[in-house]
């Protein structure tokens, strides 16, 4: 799926008439390790990530939080915010200043 995807991107924008190049890998965004792993891989190639699109998001039923348990929230709190913020950390941590983020979903703090 994720290779369909890039490679539709890709055509997407030849298209368009750019020679934008599409990058694609699988990485477990709540484990640091790999994800440090992946922005050094890239870095090694002389890789810089234009644009970054934020699709992982992790949502239960709506119930109150005593009831759902620390097993099936701390889950959601990892993967919707923990990771998007880690990873917008190294993603702004690239050379350059084009960076640009894309994420689909807000992330709010209660107060």
């Amino acid at each position: 799926m994720l290779a369909a995807a890039a490679t539709q991107l890709e055509a997407e924008a030849k298209t368009a008439g750019t020679n934008t190049k599409v990058i694609h890998r699988s990485v477990d965004i709540v484990d640091v390790a790999q994800v440090d792993a992946f922005w050094k891989e890239l870095a090694t190639q002389n890789i810089v990530v234009d644009v970054w699109v934020a699709n992982a998001a992790k949502f239960t039923e709506p119930k109150p939080l005593l009831e759902l348990g620390v097993e099936e929230v701390w889950p959601q709190v990892e993967i919707n915010a923990k990771s998007a913020l880690y990873f917008a950390e190294r993603f702004y941590a690239q050379p350059g200043d084009k960076q640009k983020v894309n994420m689909p979903f807000p992330i709010r703090i209660a107060q």
